[in-house]
């Protein structure tokens, strides 16, 4: 380590009343901010803790304020952090606390972002409020297309939304795929298709894939590019090959699933069917779809709840606590 009575400029950026201060104490006490010096710490960290060895009270509290306004993004994203975010009432008294209450909500604003499928919350068409044709490349969008053909071949005439119920496909996903059908919409059936792909890719255990990916496609039931661009968007790389879906990165799926589920069902679905083809519990789905906008209401004919896309996009804010 450097002799402190060397130069007052050995931690940058400092004033000369703090160079000075930190000259006067260096040959009888060793402040937290010179031990600092060599770990990496940064300019702005080492004077923060110069401050913490000198600094007057009112100095350290304004410090203490900046620090709890500093609220990342990655501390905003997944599911169950902005689940968990929401909930938490504002209760800081004192210098700081409105500070940090606008930070949490900026933190959180740019979690949304990165959890959810491209958005544009002032759409008025709800059909326009979710980029969903996003979520994967027109390539693979036309693997969803030759795949929903080759399908229909496979069933020679017969019903191929039935036969796919049959293999235990999820029944959010056959009833899009159904609805297309009739239709005779390419578009509408990659969608239906794309959405069994990410809920298969959701429940997939374990959730490691290995580098053969067309293997991997196969026993999953699709495109090999559609894994691998699901992959890419929700997976994380693995240095010895492959991909691994994090609690993060299932959770971001999660979503993107619900925002697809919405639109392929016309933007009203019935959670109980969304909870069933997730394996996931009526409350937990409720409150993820709270968090894509969608609103909860009764069902009209008093059996269960559904979820309704309306635009413009409403997200759910923080709850405060009642002083």
């Amino acid at each position: 380590m450097s002799n402190v009575g060397a130069s007052p400029g050995i931690i940058p950026h400092l004033t000369e009343t703090e160079r000075r201060a930190l000259l006067l104490v260096s040959q009888a006490y060793r402040p937290a901010a010179l031990e600092a010096e060599g770990d990496g710490s940064s300019a702005k960290e080492r004077r923060a803790l110069l401050f913490e060895d000198f600094g007057a009270s009112k100095k350290k509290r304004s410090l203490a304020a900046s620090a709890a306004n500093h609220v990342s993004a990655d501390q905003a994203v997944g599911a169950a952090a902005l689940t968990s975010w929401m909930g938490q009432g504002d209760d800081e008294g004192g210098e700081g606390g409105e500070a940090h209450e606008d930070a949490t909500d900026v933190a959180l604003a740019e979690g949304r972002r990165q959890l959810l499928p491209p958005f544009d919350a002032a759409a008025t068409d709800v059909a326009l409020a979710y980029e969903v044709r996003s979520m994967v490349g027109e390539a693979e969008r036309g693997s969803l297309r030759r795949q929903a053909a080759a399908l229909k071949e496979e069933a020679k005439g017969g019903d191929w939304v039935e036969a796919l119920k049959a293999r235990g496909w999820p029944a959010c996903a056959v009833a899009a795929l159904a609805k297309a059908v009739s239709s005779s919409d390419s578009e509408a059936l990659a969608d239906g298709l794309l959405l069994r792909h990410l809920l298969a890719l959701h429940l997939k255990e374990p959730k490691r894939f290995g580098g053969a990916l067309r293997e991997e496609a196969d026993a999953l039931g699709m495109p090999a590019d559609v894994l691998g661009c699901l992959l890419n968007k929700f997976g994380v790389a693995q240095d010895r090959g492959g991909w691994r879906l994090t609690k993060q990165g299932c959770d971001k799926l999660a979503l993107h699933a619900l925002v697809l589920a919405l639109h392929v069902g016309r933007f009203t679905v019935r959670t109980a069917i969304l909870s069933k083809d997730l394996e996931m519990p009526p409350p937990a789905v409720a409150t993820l779809l709270r968090q894509v906008g969608a609103r909860i209401t009764a069902d009209k004919s008093g059996d269960g709840h559904v979820a309704t896309l309306s635009a413009p996009l409403v997200f759910p804010g923080r709850r405060r606590k009642r002083g």
